[in-house]
């Protein structure tokens, strides 16, 4: 997801695709990541995730330092 500098103050985190839609790739598992726009307007990685291959289905994956798991 994208998110703008100001949109990081005094808020929630929120989180959305760039686009409309998108696919996670669950064969080979994918990498989540939130950037923003600096006040420089440099993109900054501001967080990621990991997840490994194939997931099980229908589970929320969890949190455990920078990978997901079931």
């Amino acid at each position: 997801g994208i998110m703008l500098s100001e949109d990081r103050l005094e808020v929630d985190w929120h989180s959305y695709a760039e686009k409309g839609n998108f696919v996670l790739n669950n064969d080979c598992g994918d990498v989540l990541s939130i950037w923003y726009k600096d006040t420089s307007n440099k993109w900054q990685k501001d967080d990621e995730a990991i997840y490994l291959s194939n997931p099980p289905e229908g589970v929320i994956l969890q949190r455990v330092g920078n990978l997901l798991v079931a």
